[in-house]
C-alpha cells in the first residue's frame, strides 16, 4: 500500500486539488439559475408525470434520474443536488489521466490530469446541478474502452460490456452522445472496416436503448413545432462563434488573454498535429477526430453551442498536454505552463458566480414596493416562476407573461413545451395578456424583464398602457440578460421619467 501511494502521490495530490478547487467553486455558487431549477424541479416529480415531462425535455433523462434517486437518501437544497456534478467532475480527472497513460505514458497522463482539474469549464460544471460533469465523464471512460478494445487488441470482455455500458450511459444523457458514438463508428471503420462489425454489436444494445427514449421523445416534439428550438435557431455573431472555443481549449475566459492563449494552443496543436500526422500516429489522429468532428458537424448542420461540445474538453486536455510535453520535455515546466494557461480562467469563472442571487432582487422589490401605491410584479420569463416561488416570499402578486390560459396550459406543460422555442406573439395576444391579468389596476409595476431579440418587450405593451417609468433599469443578478425597472401609472403622483 506504502509504495502504491509513494507511485502515484502526484496523480493524488492533483485530484486532491482538483477536489479542493470543485468544492470552493460549489460552496460560492448559491442559488439555482433556470437549468438548474429544471433539474431540480423534474427530477422530482412523482411517477408516471415525471416519465411523460422527461420525454418532452430537449435531452435524455440520464441526469434528472440520477437525481431523483439522490433525493432519496440527500435533502433536496442547493448544496446536496450538486454534489453529483462535483463527484462526476472530480473522477473525470482519474479518466483522463487513465486514457492519457493508455495512449502515450504517465507523464502524459498528470499533465492531462493536472489540466482537465484545472480546466475552469469542467471546474463550472462540477459545481452546477446539470449533465455535463457527467458527460465528460462518460465520454472519457467510453474513449478509453474504445481504444482499449480496437487499438490494444484487448481480450477481456469485460472491457466490451463496459463500452456497450457506458455508450449506453452516454446516449441517454445528452444528444451530443450522437456525436461521439459517430465518431468512434467513423474511425473503427476508416481504419479497420473488418473490425466495424465487432462494434457495431458491442454498441447493439445502446443503441435500442437509446432509441427508446429518441424515438418517442423526437415523435412527441414533431407536434409542437420542433423547427422554432433554440438549438436550430441560434443567432451567432463573432462572440458566440469563438466563444466556444475558447471555452473548451482555455475555460471561462473573456478577455483578450484569453483570445491569445487559445491562439497560441491552437497554433501549438496544429505544428504537433502536423508533425505527428506525419509519422503516422493512428492514436493521436483518433483522438484529434473526437476533437475535430464534432466541430465540422455542428458547423455543418448550423448547431454551433458549446453544449453539443462540452464532452470534447478531456480530449482537448490530452492533446494540449501532450503538445506541452513536445516542446517542454521537462514534466515540471509543461506542468507550470498548464498552471499559467487555467488560473486566469479559474479567477475569472470564480468571480462569475453565483450566477444567479435573488437578494439583491428582492431587496429591489422591497423598496419599491414601500409606499402605499398598489404594486405588482411583472415578469418576461415565465420559466422565472418556480425560482420566484423558492427565493422571494414577498406579499405582492406575480404575474408572469406565460398565455397559459390562451394555450390551455399547465404552467408544467408550458415549462416543458415552449421553454425552448423561439415563439413570436402578435400584438393583440400581448395586448389581451394585458387586460386579462387586469394590469391595469395597479399604480406600479415593477418589472423585470429578460431582454433578447427573440422575447417580447413587456415595457411596451406598459408605455401602450399609461405607464411610465419611474425609476431607470438596474441589472438583475440573474444569469442572463435581466433588467428591474419600476413603471407608474402617468396619472400617479410620483414623478415619472420622461
Amino acid at each position: 500500500m506504502k509504495s502504491w501511494f509513494k507511485n502515484n502521490y502526484i496523480l493524488l495530490s492533483i485530484i486532491l486539488l482538483g477536489i479542493i478547487i470543485r468544492f470552493l467553486f460549489l460552496l460560492k455558487y448559491g442559488d439555482f439559475w433556470d437549468d438548474e431549477m429544471f433539474s431540480f424541479t423534474y427530477a422530482q416529480k412523482a411517477w408516471p408525470e415525471g416519465l411523460i415531462y422527461w420525454l418532452w425535455e430537449t435531452n435524455p433523462p440520464l441526469h434528472m434520474l440520477i437525481l431523483k434517486i439522490w433525493f432519496f437518501v440527500f435533502p433536496a437544497t442547493e448544496f446536496w443536488t450538486r454534489i453529483p456534478s462535483l463527484i462526476f467532475g472530480t473522477a473525470t480527472i482519474l479518466a483522463v489521466y487513465k486514457l492519457a497513460k493508455l495512449i502515450w505514458d504517465k507523464n502524459v497522463a498528470l499533465l492531462s490530469a493536472l489540466f482537465i482539474a484545472l480546466h475552469s469549464y469542467n471546474v463550472f460544471w462540477s459545481a452546477t446541478a446539470r449533465v455535463y460533469s457527467l458527460l465528460m465523464l462518460l465520454s472519457s471512460l467510453s474513449v478509453y474502452f474504445f481504444f482499449k478494445i480496437f487499438f490494444y487488441n484487448s481480450p477481456n470482455k469485460k472491457d466490451k460490456i463496459f463500452l456497450a455500458i457506458i455508450n449506453t450511459l452516454l446516449l441517454l444523457s445528452h444528444l451530443s452522445a450522437v456525436l461521439l458514438i459517430f465518431t468512434q463508428a467513423l474511425i473503427i471503420f476508416a481504419i479497420n472496416s473488418k473490425k466495424f462489425l465487432q462494434w457495431c454489436k458491442i454498441n447493439l444494445i445502446p443503441f435500442i436503448i437509446g432509441a427508446s427514449w429518441l424515438i418517442p421523445s423526437f415523435l412527441i416534439k414533431q407536434h409542437n413545432q420542433l423547427e422554432k428550438t433554440w438549438l436550430l435557431n441560434m443567432r451567432h455573431n463573432l462572440n458566440t462563434i469563438v466563444g466556444p472555443i475558447i471555452n473548451l481549449i482555455a475555460g471561462i475566459q473573456y478577455t483578450s488573454l484569453g483570445f491569445l492563449i487559445v491562439s497560441v494552443l491552437l497554433a501549438l496543436v496544429l505544428i504537433v498535429s502536423i508533425l505527428q500526422i506525419k509519422k503516422m500516429d493512428i492514436k493521436y489522429a483518433s483522438l484529434l477526430t473526437f476533437i475535430f468532428f464534432p466541430i465540422f458537424a455542428t458547423a455543418l448542420f448550423k448547431i454551433w453551442h458549446v453544449k453539443m461540445l462540452i464532452y470534447t474538453i478531456p480530449f482537448w486536455a490530452i492533446i494540449i498536454a501532450f503538445s506541452l510535453k513536445k516542446i517542454s520535455p521537462n514534466k515540471i515546466w509543461a506542468g507550470l505552463l498548464i498552471f499559467a494557461i487555467c488560473l486566469p480562467g479559474i479567477f475569472t469563472a470564480y468571480q462569475s458566480i453565483p450566477l444567479t442571487y435573488w437578494p439583491q432582487i428582492s431587496d429591489y422589490i422591497e423598496k419599491e414596493s414601500e409606499t402605499e401605491e398598489k404594486t405588482a410584479v411583472v415578469y418576461s420569463n415565465f420559466m422565472l416562476r418556480a425560482q420566484i416561488e423558492r427565493y422571494l416570499n414577498l406579499p405582492l402578486k406575480f404575474y408572469a407573461f406565460d398565455l397559459a390560459l390562451d394555450h390551455g396550459m399547465s404552467w408544467d406543460d408550458l415549462i416543458i413545451k415552449k421553454n425552448y422555442l423561439f415563439l413570436q406573439f402578435p400584438p393583440d395576444d400581448i395586448t389581451n395578456w394585458f387586460i386579462g391579468k387586469q394590469l391595469n389596476q395597479y399604480d406600479k409595476i415593477i418589472l423585470l424583464q429578460g431582454e433578447y431579440s427573440y422575447t417580447v418587450f413587456l415595457n411596451e405593451i406598459l408605455e401602450k398602457n399609461n405607464f411610465s417609468i419611474q425609476k431607470e433599469r438596474t441589472k438583475a443578478n440573474l444569469s442572463g440578460n435581466y433588467y428591474l425597472s419600476t413603471y407608474v401609472k402617468n396619472d400617479s403622483t410620483t414623478p415619472a421619467i420622461q
